[in-house]
């Protein structure tokens, strides 16, 4: 099925890679004709966005008047002081770098400017009621949240109020609630070009006329215009409806700039410009289509679009664009298609080449698949022979093992923990019940898994020689008399092994019982495996006492001695713990460190004043959250007993 799926994906890759090569060879044929549509879609896509930029432009004024007529509609500015008007208007001068100065009149007699160096406030005042031929000009400053005058001076009046044509076109739309804007001129407090938008309304109560003009600088277009590109040899520029320049174009001909704004298009020196408005004069409908023309024996493409400010304010807005550009940029179009073409030309050889590798090596892995199924067949067959023999291995070691209810029917008040690390262990418990005698034990195998099963079932059998046909009952001569079993079990002349166990021995005495009501007394003995003995002070506190063993193994060992018998004398709730390594070295808790006896002995002292088959739920339960996701490093076996 994946064979297939594999066929089926290459042959669909194929498929694609040749549409795409025809579909490249087709787009670079039409290359050359689509000269016209590359020019306009460039064209295009500058005109949208000046037009956008010019909308933020003009609309963030126009806005900022109309909000304020409908916030002053119900009163009014002319009954202002002149220091109110100042400190009213200041915000709107900072807030908007593109209005240069604030005009406010009435229908014929009263006006006040303010406007703006940066630094400085001004105002210019004209009330035809008190003088009708002077304007009176101040200098203001503000200091916290005093406002006062620098100086105020006197000029003579140049233009009555209702001359001014943003005053004109106001009253024209008074009834419109809406803004006219003034055509370009130079403005006489900076110099600078501009136009000015205003707006008119009368006072519903007192029939006041109140007019509301904004200077709008226009220097920022000229920078607008100098920045945009449409190609790196194209020319941006806005001209006024009787086409004079307001925003130039970026061309190092003209020495003077600030100079050439306001002029016509046929004044200033950019040929360029002015033949395009040449052949665009000669037909207006190319308004809003991008057209070719001819100027000083290069050809041009241009694009000349009008942008309404209102219905009676119009500017232009232009890019002229060298015919070199335009094919510089389809050179640079082919340059990518041949590439194209080449990388996938390139990627269908790459996909021919892996499809014919590809079946190749399938009909290999088709072969070889043979190969490996009837090897992993064997080797399956195997497994399940060597598992097999494994979970007999266990039956078989299981049969031998005292069963663990035995144990505890016969040690009363004991837990018995047996947890082994693989199927088989070499680990083991080993309990045995002779006249008065009680015998039980812990011990632990060289290694673990198969290896240490096969110790452990010789050296089980060598402790039930020990107590059944020697008949011996003293835990040392039992250690003892097992090592010598041991020994000559695993001893021939040709192959010798060192293997043994190490075993923690216990023997109690029924008797003790009936003379005292508990086993009063132990004999042990231990091979590098030692006895806990946890016996309460008071409430809730205990004392671990540590009999060490014998520090050499049932088995073969340099210098062996004989294994002492200890007998301890015991107390009533005193708790025996006999046990293998495999609990104190498990990797584990959070740093991945052995639990180690010193921590084992700490946790069996604080669950001590618990019954045996709690403190048996805790071992365990403490067993695996520090084991967690780690791997069991032995065989465990446990064996505890309350006295």
């Amino acid at each position: 099925m994946k064979y297939i799926s594999k066929i089926i994906i290459t042959n669909i890759i194929l498929v694609l890679i040749a549409a795409s090569i025809i579909i490249m060879t087709m787009m670079l044929l039409k290359l050359k004709s689509t000269e016209t549509s590359l020019t306009h879609s460039l064209t295009q896509k500058f005109m949208v966005s000046s037009e956008h930029k010019l909308n933020d432009f003009f609309e963030t004024v126009g806005r900022a008047i109309l909000v304020e007529k409908e916030r002053k509609q119900q009163t009014s500015y002319l009954n202002m002081s002149e220091v109110q008007v100042v400190d009213y208007f200041m915000p709107v001068l900072k807030n908007y770098p593109q209005i240069s100065s604030i005009g406010i009149a009435n229908e014929k007699s009263y006006e006040i400017d303010l406007f703006s160096d940066g630094a400085e406030v001004f105002t210019r005042k004209v009330d035809l009621k008190i003088n009708d031929n002077v304007a009176q000009f101040s200098q203001w400053k503000k200091e916290g949240d005093s406002l006062y005058t620098i100086k105020s001076w006197e000029n003579p009046l140049i233009k009555l109020p209702s001359e001014r044509d943003w005053h004109t076109n106001a009253m024209k739309k008074l009834y419109d609630n809406e803004v006219t804007w003034t055509t370009p001129y130079i403005f006489n407090t900076n110099s600078e070009i501009g136009l000015t938008a205003s707006i008119g309304w009368e006072d519903i109560y007192t029939n006041e006329i109140t007019i509301l003009a904004y200077d709008v600088t226009l220097t920022n277009l000229t920078n607008f215009t100098k920045e945009i590109k449409v190609t790196p040899n194209s020319m941006t520029f806005i001209v006024s409806e009787s086409l004079d320049y307001i925003a130039l174009p970026n061309n190092n001909v003209v020495k003077n700039p600030k100079e050439a704004l306001l002029k016509s298009v046929h004044q200033v020196n950019i040929p360029a410009v002015a033949h395009a408005f040449n052949h665009w004069e000669e037909s207006k409908a190319l308004l809003t289509q991008t057209f070719k023309y001819t100027s000083n024996n290069k050809t041009w493409w241009a694009s000349i679009k009008p942008f309404h400010l209102n219905e009676s304010s119009v500017m232009y807005v232009g890019t002229v664009i060298p015919q070199q550009d335009i094919i510089e940029i389809s050179n640079d179009t082919r340059y990518y298609i041949v590439g194209g073409f080449c990388i996938l030309f390139i990627l269908l050889l790459f996909v021919l080449y892996y499809s014919f590798q590809n079946k190749k090596i399938n009909y290999l892995l088709k072969r070889k698949h043979g190969e490996i199924s009837k090897i992993n067949k064997n080797i399956q067959e195997k497994s399940k022979e060597v598992k097999d023999s494994i979970q007999y291995a266990k039956r078989i070691q299981s049969a031998i093992l005292t069963s663990k209810e035995e144990v505890t029917t016969n040690l009363k008040n004991s837990l018995l923990i047996y947890l082994p690390k693989d199927i088989v262990a070499g680990d083991f418990y080993w309990h045995k019940q002779k006249d008065n005698l009680v015998f039980y034990a812990v011990a632990d195998c060289t290694g673990h898994g198969v290896p240490a099963a096969m110790i452990s079932v010789i050296c089980n059998h060598a402790l039930n020689t020990c107590v059944n046909d020697f008949g011996l009952t003293n835990p040392g001569e039992i250690l003892d008399k097992a090592r010598e079993i041991v020994i000559e079990a695993f001893n021939n002349q040709v192959n010798s092994i060192q293997d043994g166990m190490d075993i923690s021995l216990c023997v109690l005495d029924k008797n003790d019982i009936e003379k005292d009501g508990f086993y009063s007394s132990l004999q042990w003995a231990g091979a590098n495996s030692p006895l806990w003995l946890i016996r309460p002070i008071k409430d809730n506190e205990s004392e671990l006492f540590e009999y060490k063993p014998n520090k050499q193994p049932v088995g073969k060992t340099l210098n062996p001695t004989p294994f002492t018998t200890n007998t301890i004398s015991l107390q009533k709730e005193d708790s025996l713990f006999i046990f293998s390594d495999g609990f104190s070295d498990q990797f584990g808790g959070k740093k991945g460190k052995k639990f180690m006896s010193k921590q084992f002995k700490e946790f069996l002292l604080s669950i001590n004043n618990l019954s045996m088959e709690t403190q048996k739920e805790l071992i365990l339960e403490k067993f695996r959250d520090w084991k967690g996701d780690n791997e069991q490093v032995d065989d465990v076996c446990i064996i505890g007993v309350r006295i």
